[in-house]
């Protein structure tokens, strides 16, 4: 006969973990990177589960995963904590532990512009980008921008800049970004560039986009494929009209009609090789602009007045409708100094001169001017206060009757004693001092009728 005896295995012991890396406390890189490993009496490592958290935070769920990549925390200091789970369900306590600080994590920028694939055919080209950070969002870092062996310089904008006169050949376009503790990415991207062209022309002065001068003046200057200036024979289109111009590198372009117009320009040279097509586009204007202006009694808060202006122009634009103008002149009444300030479409214009009572207000005058320097109708708008309205002639002479009438009684009460038996005085009777709270009153009334 066998007897057979069971044996349970129990464990009660809790499984171990290490954090490997990182291994400095002072984090630099924006992708943080985090390894651990752990043990148990029992279970091997790939039965083991992990439940990390940062400062404290909520536990995460049990995971296999001994590493974890993450975007480092923002600026300042940080705890880390993971803890392991074995087959049996015990959990380590305490978990593993590690602290850092994260003041130093520089932005990681991005190049956005694709690369062109083949050489261009211009001098400029426009490149684009963007940048992470622990902190800071990306409009709020400082890019810097790098042409080939140069040095670094402010980029135009936080998500774009231009690069101009790029000479023919191979270039290196770099970028960067820096966060406001100072932080800078150590590794900028770079976007290599091919620029080839042959013989081009530049335009040196154009016109303004809308403009009332007379004539149109056209300055230009010739390129070889090097990019120095070279003599070439010059061709130009005003509308649908072309015209050669031989050699020369100016033009005026006198007695156009009001309207939009279009200059072509392109040069050939003695090897009869044509440059790019440069274009430009320009309005000449040269009727004066329509002022309107008006007050509708509102104030700001402070109590000025608000205008409502607005300001049109002709010819028309390509809708039909009138060219709006937002530039305005005005100035006031007593001082002859015109003031500019610019009122967006549909929107109101705050004086900058408070109403009084005491000036009895005053006379606003104001003028359009539009974008080709010409000043439009004047229009006054008249702030004064109603000096002649009954009610507001009556309230201020009644105040001053009242407020003499109450000095008089005073002066009344102070003055008319009689004297006693005993040889003291004592003030006048019972009617003065009706009087004098009967002016008051009234005193109270009118003033606060003035004051709305």
């Amino acid at each position: 006969m066998f007897t057979w005896i069971t044996y349970m295995r129990t464990d009660d012991v809790r499984p171990t973990s290490e954090i490997i890396e990182p291994k400095q406390k002072r984090i630099r890189e924006l992708d943080m990177k985090i390894t651990w490993q752990g043990s148990d009496n029992i279970s091997s490592d790939s039965e083991l589960a992990y439940s990390y958290r940062f400062d404290d935070g909520e536990w995460s769920e049990f995971i296999p995963d001994t590493e974890l990549v993450t975007q480092s925390l923002p600026d300042g200091d940080h705890t880390f904590e993971v803890r392991a789970e074995d087959i049996a369900g015990n959990l380590q306590d305490p978990p593993a532990k590690i602290t850092f600080n994260t003041n130093e994590v520089a932005p990681k920028t991005t190049i956005t512009t694709q690369a062109p694939g083949a050489a261009i055919a211009e001098r400029s080209f426009t490149l684009e980008f963007e940048a992470k950070d622990n902190t800071d969002t990306s409009e709020n870092l400082e890019y810097e921008v790098k042409l080939d062996n140069g040095g670094w310089e402010k980029a135009q904008s936080p998500t774009q800049h231009r690069f101009e006169r790029l000479a023919n050949g191979r270039h290196i376009l770099a970028v960067r970004a820096k966060d406001r503790a100072g932080n800078v990415d150590a590794t900028p991207p770079a976007l290599t560039l091919e620029v080839q062209i042959g013989i081009e022309v530049v335009f040196n002065v154009v016109p303004e986009p809308r403009t009332s001068k007379e004539p149109i003046q056209y300055t230009w200057e010739g390129k070889d494929a090097a990019g120095a200036s070279a003599n070439f024979a010059y061709f130009m289109k005003v509308d649908n009209e072309e015209k050669s111009l031989g050699n020369v590198t100016s033009v005026d372009l006198p007695e156009l009609p009001e309207g939009e117009h279009t200059v072509s320009l392109w040069a050939v040279d003695s090897a009869g090789n044509r440059s790019n097509e440069l274009s430009h586009t320009f309005f000449i204007d040269r009727t004066q602009p329509t002022t309107f202006a008006s007050f509708k009694g509102t104030y700001t808060t402070s109590k000025y007045p608000q205008i409502q202006l607005k300001g049109e122009d002709l010819p028309a634009d390509k809708d039909g409708q009138p060219h709006r103008v937002s530039l305005f002149e005005y100035r006031y009444d007593d001082n002859p100094q015109w003031s500019e300030t610019l009122v967006e479409i549909g929107d109101t214009w705050n004086s900058d001169r408070k109403l009084s009572m005491f000036d009895w207000g005053y006379i606003l005058h104001v003028r359009a001017r539009d974008e080709a320097g010409l000043i439009g109708n004047e229009v006054s708008v008249d702030l004064t206060l109603p000096k002649r309205s009954p009610i507001l002639v009556y309230s201020v002479a009644g105040v001053a009757g009242v407020v003499g009438s109450i000095h008089s009684l005073q002066n009344s009460r102070r003055t008319r004693t009689e004297k006693t038996s005993i040889g003291g005085f004592r003030p006048c009777g019972g009617d003065a001092r009706q009087q004098l709270r009967s002016l008051r009153f009234r005193r109270k009334r009118i003033i606060g009728r003035y004051a709305e």
